[in-house]
């Protein structure tokens, strides 16, 4: 058993900007298992919400070479996925067999409007007017002027709003409200920073939208989740690979929780690899790999506006042009 670790620079078409930083690219890593059963790869997309470093990476490398845990999370995404790929070669089962999976369905995703200058964004809209559901981007009630134009170029859209934590308090969090009604907003998205759980007490009983807990679950759902929100997101590089997410999905469902699949800046490898589990979801925001200038592994997803689709065809070959891939 043989691990190799690729590092790869993904260039964002445009500047990547939340509450917490901003980037014009990302730093990922393809984690590659070389075995009696083939080889297999899966990405890797560090997150420093987490303290997840580029040495941090290197040094989970050594750490399954090592044999020891644990893992930081985008790692042991990659890293439970290869051995899963494998598992399933040398057990000749296929991903769609073991996971419910029905190739042939398309999935609506959401696109992202990053944080930029109000003066900016039409230009950017013009890009991806053809999507129908918007996740903009905001930092607190900073973001008025931004949130008000955003609306008046899109009208008759929907709408979800990921706050990223930059809410600190109530009043605050209350006349943004105001600023969002009488507009389709499907959700709103971690207001305030996960430790303040008593804000989010407070807030869901009187909240006039869905509140989607981001940060506040990672590998586990805290106790009282469902008192302090409606639904949970879940990406694969957070939960740590597609058995820890759908051990998620099962969790949320005993709780009536709604569920998102979400992700981080990726390219089509590891948007592909949440697609398998996607009919699991209520909402989609998987429009990582979109947002990319050159997605190395492009054509492993079938993209018609906002629809997404596994291109399987070319997954079921054993060796793609760029390297292994999920072999269906």
């Amino acid at each position: 058993m043989k691990f190799e670790l690729i590092p790869q620079k993904l260039f964002l078409k445009y500047e990547w900007k939340i509450s917490r930083n901003s980037s014009f690219f990302k730093e990922n890593y393809y984690l590659k298992l070389i075995d009696q059963n083939g080889s297999f790869l899966s990405e890797i997309a560090p997150n420093i919400r987490y303290g997840e470093t580029p040495e941090r990476i290197e040094q989970d490398l050594d750490r399954i070479k090592n044999g020891l845990t644990p893992l930081c999370h985008s790692f042991e995404n990659a890293y439970e996925n290869i051995r899963l790929k494998s598992m399933l070669t040398e057990s000749k089962k296929t991903f769609n067999q073991e996971l419910g999976t029905d190739l042939s369905s398309k999935f609506q995703t959401s696109i992202s409007i990053p944080i930029m200058p109000v003066e900016k964004l039409e230009e950017y809209i013009e890009t991806v007017k053809n999507f129908n559901i918007f996740k903009i981007k905001i930092n607190g009630t900073s973001s008025n002027k931004f949130l008000t134009k955003i609306f008046h170029l899109l009208p008759n859209k929907k709408f979800r709003i990921d706050a990223n934590e930059s809410f600190t308090n109530l009043e605050d969090y209350k006349q943004f409200e105001k600023l969002c009604a009488n507009h389709d907003i499907e959700f709103i998205e971690q207001p305030f920073p996960a430790q303040n759980r008593e804000l989010y007490l407070k807030l869901k009983p009187i909240s006039s939208f869905i509140l989607i807990a981001d940060e506040s679950v990672e590998q586990n759902l805290n106790s009282d989740i469902c008192e302090q929100f409606h639904g949970i997101n879940i990406k694969l590089m957070k939960a740590g690979g597609l058995q820890r997410a759908l051990d998620l999905v099962y969790q949320a469902k005993k709780q009536n929780l709604k569920l998102m699949l979400g992700c981080m800046i990726e390219s089509s490898l590891g948007i592909s690899e949440a697609l398998l589990i996607a009919h699991h979801f209520d909402f989609l925001d998987l429009d990582g790999a979109i947002l990319l200038k050159d997605d190395p592994y492009k054509d492993l997803i079938l993209v018609d506006n906002d629809l997404l689709q596994i291109n399987v065809g070319v997954h079921q070959l054993h060796e793609h042009v760029h390297g292994p891939t999920l072999l269906l």
